[in-house]
């Protein structure tokens, strides 16, 4: 959404971190649908949205009462291209490395379809070494492969990992359910949520293991998009399509967590819209994006922390994080 932007200052007077999120919101793009027919609102809504397009698209189909797209390929691309930007671009850039090119191409390469198996197998060896499927991840495998270092991207898992301490950035809220998201649509009051790329691994046994061990670290959200990004490269991974909790409503599962979409229609013509993102439960004030800033070290190397921290959450917004006085931009 053009012109929306979040600002993150971090206090660290007085012992402790102090966060303070200012969102600047665009245009609010339910107006631009307003009097539009159902499928005309459904064409421009992956116009609207430069993030999460197809997922936001998958939403607002279901909730115009329109069939859904077959949009599954591309769903699966999107998640996987936002994925490869952060395991490939901004956690390097984290430890003072460059990009990992032969990631984002290979990437590329899945998504035109050029042996979409093929291409898989490729990205687990690139990243992990090994050909390994999701569900051969588990606590001791991970370890293993954590020491071995055959690859740059474990290299560079090991190498963050090494410097975090499991309570720094620590902190948990439920998953929105779809009453939660009906009654958000709808401006009734909703308990504080997160919804993150968390949400689809939540029952893996590895993040399972390493949450009963070190609570929900900045590590183990790392190892949830590592393990996301994997449960996308399998084309019988079930991408949580678009559902209809009640009329007038589409939830969808996009790379950053659940999207809602309300529609109200008269006469075949869009009447009222309002929808919530995975950065409206996640930057509300006292939200998970707060709660993991304030438990960041004040004595740490709180620049990388803050940036580690952003990540893990991963707001649909430009993102910025002023840290005694100095603002940098929190994205690679």
């Amino acid at each position: 959404m053009t012109g929306a932007g979040l600002a993150i200052t971090l206090d660290r007077t007085g012992g402790g971190i102090r966060p303070a999120l200012e969102m600047t919101r665009g245009a609010d793009p339910a107006r631009l649908f307003m009097g539009r027919s159902p499928a005309a609102t459904a064409a421009l809504v992956p116009l609207v949205f430069n993030l999460c397009a197809t997922a936001q698209e998958g939403a607002a189909r279901v909730a115009l009462g329109l069939p859904g797209g077959g949009a599954e390929a591309a769903l699966r691309q999107e998640h996987l291209r936002d994925h490869a930007l952060c395991l490939g671009v901004t956690w390097p850039s984290l430890m003072g490395a460059g990009p990992d090119n032969e990631l984002l191409s290979r990437v590329a390469d899945h998504g035109a379809g050029r042996d979409p198996a093929a291409t898989a197998t490729a990205l687990r060896r690139h990243l992990l070494g090994d050909t390994m499927e999701v569900g051969a991840l588990t606590p001791p495998v991970l370890d293993r492969l954590l020491a071995g270092g055959a690859t740059a991207f474990l290299r560079l898992l090991a190498g963050i990992r090494g410097r975090l301490r499991p309570d720094w950035g620590r902190a948990a809220l439920p998953a929105p359910s779809p009453a939660d998201i009906s009654d958000q649509l709808a401006g009734r009051p909703v308990p504080l949520r997160e919804t993150t790329a968390r949400d689809a691994v939540a029952g893996h046994p590895l993040l399972l293991s390493l949450e009963a061990g070190e609570g929900r670290s900045l590590f183990a959200r790392m190892v949830a998009r590592l393990l996301d990004f994997l449960r996308v490269l399998d084309p019988a991974a079930i991408l949580a399509p678009a559902s209809r909790p009640v009329p007038g409503i589409g939830i969808a599962m996009a790379v950053r967590g659940f999207v809602g979409h309300f529609a109200e229609l008269r006469d075949d013509r869009v009447a009222a819209y309002r929808l919530v993102t995975p950065t409206d439960w996640n930057t509300a004030p006292g939200g998970i994006l707060a709660q993991v800033l304030a438990a960041l070290p004040a004595a740490g190397d709180l620049p990388f922390l803050a940036r580690l921290a952003v990540s893990c959450v991963n707001p649909c917004v430009p993102t910025t994080i002023a840290v005694d006085g100095t603002r940098f931009d929190a994205h690679a």
